[in-house]
């Protein structure tokens, strides 16, 4: 196969970062959601690193989300 003119290559690897992107949007929509069956379905067709930073930035948003969480409770009388 040859190889993609610069241009294409660029915006191909774009739309495969977007792809991700909304997969990952996808996957936190349905767990957000309490729907388990969308949510393995939509974890299933993402690839191992995808599912790695996935589980990263998740540990992130539980953590930031505690923290913020505990903040507002010291704040409330």
């Amino acid at each position: 196969m040859a190889e993609e003119p610069e241009p294409l290559k660029g915006i191909s690897e774009s739309l495969a970062r977007l792809s991700h992107v909304l997969e990952a949007q996808a996957a936190m929509n349905w767990a957000y959601r309490g729907n388990l069956e969308r949510l393995q379905i939509t974890l299933a067709r993402m690839t191992p690193e995808q599912l790695r930073e996935l589980s990263t930035a998740a540990a992130m948003l539980s953590s930031a989300a505690d923290d913020v969480l505990a903040e507002k409770g010291r704040m409330t009388p």
